[in-house]
């Protein structure tokens, strides 16, 4: 539910993500829950992927751009994503099956 939040309130996207990484550092493979997360995590980077393109696009640039205050919702967002894929390289480390079977 907390990356749901992600478009409204970046912040607890981003301390979602961070939570998941927490996770998988202390719980490892542990089946359901850590399955239960994968698709949340891989959403959360897909998404950022897609917005980021739809941004340069619109400002006519090749990246970089507007906020660069740490806490600005730009900032917010693509640490939620960042995150998120340090989160699944870890699965991914640990259980190489989980993420291949990955939405």
């Amino acid at each position: 539910a907390w990356f749901a939040a992600a478009p409204q309130q970046p912040a607890l996207a981003r301390a979602a993500a961070q939570l998941a990484g927490l996770l998988v550092d202390s719980l490892g493979e542990a089946g359901s829950i850590t399955a239960a997360v994968v698709p949340l995590l891989v959403s959360s980077c897909v998404d950022e992927a897609a917005r980021g393109d739809e941004e340069r696009e619109e400002e006519g640039q090749g990246g970089g751009g507007g906020d660069d205050g740490e806490d600005s919702p730009s900032a917010l967002r693509w640490q939620a994503a960042y995150f998120s894929l340090r989160a699944l390289c870890k699965l991914g480390a640990r259980s190489p099956a989980l993420l291949a079977s990955a939405p």
